[in-house]
């Protein structure tokens, strides 16, 4: 055990060095994709925790490079559909020493539940080992598991309850342990569903804007195709950009729920009566609100914008009877919110 420890030790560095360099190659990976995770963790083992490891009976090593987790990634996916996804790529990207699927739900007897998660040992792929960044651990194994995020939750809470009692889990608590692990099964499938099925009612709500047009009803997905199409039409990021506005790329989701609020408070129900209120883009009236904004703060020469921020700064102006307290409510500071709305109304 000394050997190995005193071994682990002097490379413990290199084993960093491959956890940090994995989760990067995986986490552009998975952007690359589209595949969105909840978090990617990486680590090299703690000297402590490989002591503790080796002494385990069931633990019998010959030679340090067989322990398989000396360098760790980890992958917490929202949906399980995902984690299939996930390992599909690991499997096209690195050479596999080790493959674990065994913890997947289908792998257990119909009366099972327990610890899910999906587990490989790496090296870097052939293709790579030639690359400087990788040349140094090329050789070196590194254990990736992906798990969802309620399979993560479960297995942090089950792990204290079961491996931190000082005796044997009586089978009463088991029992109930397992009760408690076939609801965390049940909520990874019912929320894949849940995600399924609002992305079906994403795609009813598109074909509705564009079948009934005008009369179509408005909800979130129509507005977000709104907002876009408004923009693009409009040619907003270029001309906001003229005035002198920093234009966000994303979606900013609080700000279209303002405009959501907004469109209630004033019984604006149909995407025809948005887009009517809305009306063109105006370079003078951002001009002018920009202008404003940097008369008022003279240490800021930039405002930053989003594509939902121009469309409800456009509809603040359209309905010409939104109040500043109205946008105090939604958060925005007062000073903001009287300017832009003395603006807006002249």
């Amino acid at each position: 055990m000394d050997d190995f420890v005193q071994s682990f030790t002097s490379q413990r560095s290199k084993y960093s060095v491959l956890a940090n360099r994995t989760a990067e190659l995986l986490t552009a990976l998975l952007e690359k994709e589209g595949i969105e995770v909840h978090i990617i963790e990486s680590r090299a083992k703690d000297i402590e925790s490989l002591r503790e490891k080796l002494k385990r009976p069931s633990k019998n090593y010959a030679k340090l490079s067989q322990v398989p987790d000396l360098a760790g990634v980890r992958i917490i996916t929202y949906y399980e559909d995902d984690c299939d996804r996930v390992c599909a790529i690991i499997d096209r990207e690195f050479d596999v020493v080790e493959r674990e699927d065994g913890h997947k739900a289908s792998s257990l007897e119909s009366d099972r539940f327990g610890y899910l998660s999906l587990h490989r040992v790496v090296k870097s792929h052939h293709s790579r080992q030639i690359l400087a960044e990788w040349e140094s651990v090329a050789e070196l194994h590194c254990e990736i598991q992906v798990r969802t995020v309620i399979q993560h939750a479960w297995a942090a809470v089950s792990h204290q309850v079961q491996y931190k009692l000082e005796s044997r889990v009586p089978s009463k608590l088991q029992r109930r342990l397992n009760r408690i692990s076939g609801l965390f099964e049940l909520a990874d499938e019912q929320f894949r569903i849940v995600r399924d099925q609002r992305l079906q009612a994403k795609v009813s709500d598109i074909d509705a804007m564009r079948r009934e047009r005008d009369d179509a009803s408005l909800t979130p997905t129509i507005l977000s195709q709104f907002v876009a199409d408004w923009n693009k039409k409009q040619k907003a990021e270029h001309k906001s950009k003229v005035v002198g506005f920093i234009f966000e790329e994303d979606f900013n989701r609080e700000t279209e729920d303002h405009i959501l609020q907004i469109c209630a408070h004033y019984d604006v129900t149909k995407i025809g009566e948005l887009s009517a209120f809305i009306g063109e883009f105006s370079q003078s009236y951002m001009m002018r609100l920009y202008e404003r904004h940097r008369d008022r703060d003279s240490n800021s020469d930039s405002w930053t914008i989003s594509q939902p921020f121009t469309v409800l700064l456009h509809l603040i102006r359209g309905l010409n009877k939104v109040s500043a307290d109205d946008l105090i409510a939604l958060g925005w500071s007062p000073r903001i919110a009287s300017d832009v709305v003395e603006v807006a109304r002249s």
